[in-house]
């Protein structure tokens, strides 16, 4: 029996490809001669930030002083992505939470008219949460998956994430919370003698990152080549829709959040800066600084602790 081209038979679509595709938009625009930029999405996401700021100043007497300031940040966003809403299904919809902190205490006391000392303490955290919106409210059994196929994917409580080549993506494949910290101390000292104003100081700060597994996905991938028209074609002619729809995969990819990840960094350094002033139009500037870092992972222990000069 002859076969139109380029149209697959409705008999030879895959029916877990046919239950997918509900959650596809359909085109709205023209696109071009290979079928491509065929969608103009005009979804909107919503986003929510507050935020507030305390600063206190004191002065103790005519030598000393000091300040401190607490900052709290809060940031939200849901959007459905560029796909809206299909079927009841958000498959490119996401949500992600941000929080931070932050306090900082600064001291100044004024030895002489010509020397003056300072010193800082700051820490800085920081918290984040993103996850796609069919996290647990999909299930990917609906799809005709068998039980067996099922069993391999990390998480079956929400829509996988199939990418046929061409082809925008949707679905989610992967979750997490990450954090982090930032520890800060600072020290320096200014003095002023004849035409120079030199600076001597500290600093030493601690970086912290965490990652917390919130989710696992699959993704899944249909490119093949004996779809092309050629086998040397570089052209797009849709072959991986239509290995898509025929059942077709040439990979996959496992997202198997199993523990969680901590890694922390060192560094201090030392400066020295002076601003020669030579004439009143003409100042020299001179500095020397040497700095320390260092890397240790706290989990898992699969780095040795590394520091660079």
């Amino acid at each position: 029996m002859q076969r139109a081209p380029n149209v697959i038979c409705p008999d030879r679509i895959s029916p877990i490809a046919a239950a997918y595709l509900q959650y596809y938009p359909l085109p709205n625009v023209a696109g071009n001669a290979q079928g491509q930029n065929n969608f103009f999405s005009n979804q909107v996401s919503t986003a929510d930030f507050d935020a507030q700021s305390f600063r206190l100043d004191h002065n103790y007497n005519e030598r000393h002083r000091s300040s401190v300031r607490i900052t709290h940040n809060l940031s939200s966003s849901v959007g459905l992505g560029f796909a809206g809403l299909l079927n009841g299904v958000a498959p490119t919809g996401g949500k992600d939470r941000r929080k931070s902190y932050s306090a900082i205490y600064d001291h100044i006391y004024t030895v002489s008219p010509t020397l003056i000392l300072n010193a800082k303490v700051a820490l800085t955290a920081q918290r984040t949460r993103a996850r796609g919106l069919t996290y647990g409210t999909f299930q990917a059994s609906t799809l005709g998956f068998p039980a067996s196929t099922l069993a391999l994917f990390p998480f079956t409580e929400v829509l996988p994430n199939i990418r046929p080549s061409g082809w925008s993506a949707i679905g989610h494949d992967g979750a997490q919370k990450t954090g982090g910290q930032i520890g800060t101390l600072s020290t320096s000292a200014n003095k002023i003698f004849g035409s120079h104003n030199a600076r001597l100081g500290f600093e030493a700060r601690l970086y912290r990152d965490n990652t917390v597994p919130g989710g696992s996905g699959v993704r899944i991938f249909s490119d093949p080549d004996y779809t092309k028209v050629t086998d040397n074609s570089a052209t797009f002619q849709g072959q991986g829709g239509a290995a898509f729809l025929l059942g077709v995969v040439t990979g996959s990819t496992q997202l198997r959040n199993l523990g969680s990840r901590s890694v922390q960094s060192w560094f201090h350094g030392f400066y020295f800066q002076d601003d020669w002033k030579l004439t009143p139009k003409l100042t020299v500037n001179l500095g020397l600084r040497y700095e320390r870092r260092c890397h240790w992972p706290l989990l898992p222990k699969w780095w040795d602790g590394r520091c660079f000069h």
